[in-house]
């Protein structure tokens, strides 16, 4: 629809029954640079909560309204530009053919998705029954809150302002949809999402990571079943090595078991590429095996747009295990162990990696990994396909 030269998908703001400072807090996605830009907007859907930081500090939480999630109404995800296609805001608008406006609008993607006020009728009252909804999805994308909120936002946030929208709107499925195709999408959900997919059992790290990636193309899958399809041995060039899934790699005596193990990437490449290809999938991502140093892995997160992570093979707790890591002659590193690259750097320039083991500070962060060497530097890359 057309309002003035503004097209506007419309999604108003509700009238808040609580003050900005009663919100409940949000859940701050811990990657994000809340320095990039002066003012930093953070949108967490789960929540229905939008933070604001100054300087990286938070100076104010707004409880919201996002959209409904259906195809034509979710509110996008990812990282935006606040006005980033010139000025898109205004103090009132409204649409006969819906017979509703708003005040204090601004524009997060050019004048279709808005921050803006609480639906209002032609004389600019509150429409009573659009101010129940407040704090849970209910608009056509755009992010709704009360009129105070909407008139502190339009007068506070500078154009120019990076805005990160990020989290599961209830009741939307847990899965991307469609299947994760950007970079910063890719981080957006692994910041989320990762808690869920915490390996099941001691040695079940592959199956986690290979779980964890086919979520983010759309495909959920269970970790037992992943480990059935795998192929078992005592070679982890073609098999997944493990006796005991929730032994450890020591005997009572201390000594090492050789056998409970896990698997190298050519056995990870197969049982990826096999589940992408039972979905239907395997058109949109080119898994490859690669041997990549450091340099070169950030090169990737850098440079290639198409990059969207990798699968790395290190030593889990080197101090654990001693150095130089001891080798089998089956080519079996003690204290093996994988984890996701994500695609981006972080603001320093570093590694931002997850961890299948349950843990309370991810993702983390890393300079290099030392312990790569004794995997002579072995990843599986994940690609979308052009």
């Amino acid at each position: 629809m057309r309002y003035g030269a503004i097209y506007f998908t419309f999604c108003f703001l509700l009238l808040p029954n609580v003050l900005s400072g009663q919100s409940k807090p949000a859940e701050t996605a811990p990657f994000f640079d809340l320095r990039e830009t002066e003012y930093v907007v953070t949108v967490d859907l789960s929540e229905q909560v939008v933070s604001v930081y100054l300087e990286g500090s938070l100076v104010k939480n707004m409880i919201c309204s996002s959209g409904i999630p259906t195809a034509d109404n979710a509110t996008p995800k990812g990282r935006f530009i606040i006005d980033e296609s010139g000025k898109k805001r205004g103090e009132w608008f409204f649409s006969r053919t819906f017979k509703e406006g708003a005040e204090y609008w601004v524009g997060f993607i050019g004048g279709i998705y808005l921050f803006h006020s609480v639906p209002m009728n032609e004389e600019r009252e509150v429409i009573p029954a659009q101010a129940e909804l407040l704090g849970q999805p209910a608009s056509h994308g755009c992010i709704r809150l009360s009129v105070e909120d909407a008139k502190w936002f339009y007068e506070t946030i500078p154009s120019g302002t990076v805005l990160h929208i990020f989290g599961i709107t209830p009741g939307e499925e847990g899965l991307p949809e469609p299947p994760i195709q950007k970079k910063d999408e890719a981080t957006l959900w692994l910041t989320h999402n990762h808690q869920s997919y915490y390996q099941k059992h001691l040695l079940s790290c592959e199956a986690a990571l290979i779980r964890l990636f086919l979520a983010m193309a759309g495909i959920d899958e269970e970790e037992e079943k992943i480990l059935k399809q795998m192929p078992q041995g005592n070679d982890p060039e073609q098999s997944f090595v493990c006796l005991n899934i929730d032994h450890g790699r020591r005997g009572e005596g201390g000594e090492i078991i050789w056998d409970n193990y896990g698997t190298h990437p050519p056995v990870v490449k197969e049982s990826i590429e096999y589940w992408l290809e039972q979905n239907k999938k395997d058109s949109l991502y080119d898994i490859r095996e690669e041997r990549l140093s450091d340099g070169e892995l950030k090169e990737l997160c850098i440079h290639d747009d198409s990059f969207l992570g990798a699968i790395i093979w290190v030593i889990g707790h080197p101090t654990r295990w001693g150095e130089p890591a001891r080798v089998n002659e089956r080519g079996m590193v003690l204290g093996e162990h994988v984890r996701f690259l994500n695609p981006e750097l972080d603001s320093s320039g570093d590694f931002l990696v997850w961890d299948p083991e349950v843990s309370t500070d991810q993702p983390h962060h890393y300079t290099s990994f030392p312990t790569r060497s004794a995997f002579d530097f072995r990843v599986l890359t994940i690609r979308k396909k052009e």
